[in-house]
């Protein structure tokens, strides 16, 4: 059980933001539509589901808390989820999304083992959309992706 209080939630959420986010400012409305989603994404989840299930749940928590109506979301060749730059799914892809099951531990990287189906896979991808990518940034974001469902479930128990 957590025995975090509120105020120590988000202190460890406040300390693992990058600075010029705090000082972005985010509007209230945003920070709870944001919260909302994912405690619903949390609550949709479902142990031994298959990559798709897991990859819908993902579109539609990205759809609802930002991108809807800015970008389109959806798959697109073998990547299993992407972010285009753009409401039309002509437009040039942003962002590449591999989605693994929770269960599935020997294709997804760990702080240990970065060598993983996981992480060569979207690196194949990435290099198969042109985009260029720093492997140092990358690696940081899929090390953050492991603590993000924790970060979500604290959420969920400060809802």
């Amino acid at each position: 059980m957590d025995t975090k209080t509120q105020k120590q939630r988000e202190d460890d959420l406040r300390k693992s933001l990058n600075y010029a986010y705090l000082k972005a400012g985010t509007p209230r409305e945003a920070i709870d539509k944001f919260k909302y989603q994912a405690i619903k994404l949390l609550n949709s989840l479902q142990a031994n589901e298959t990559e798709d299930f897991y990859k819908n749940c993902l579109s539609d928590f990205l759809k609802e808390t930002y991108y809807k109506s800015n970008h389109y979301i959806n798959t697109k060749g073998k990547n299993d989820l992407v972010i285009h730059n753009d409401k039309k799914s002509t437009s040039s892809v942003g962002v590449i999304i591999e989605v693994k099951r929770p269960s599935n531990k020997s294709e997804m990287i760990s702080c240990d083992n970065l060598n993983k189906k996981s992480l060569q896979e979207l690196v194949l991808y990435y290099s198969m959309n042109g985009l260029f990518l720093m492997l140092a940034f990358l690696k940081v974001v899929l090390l953050k992706i492991n603590n993000w469902l924790k970060i979500l479930q604290s959420l969920k128990v400060a809802g």
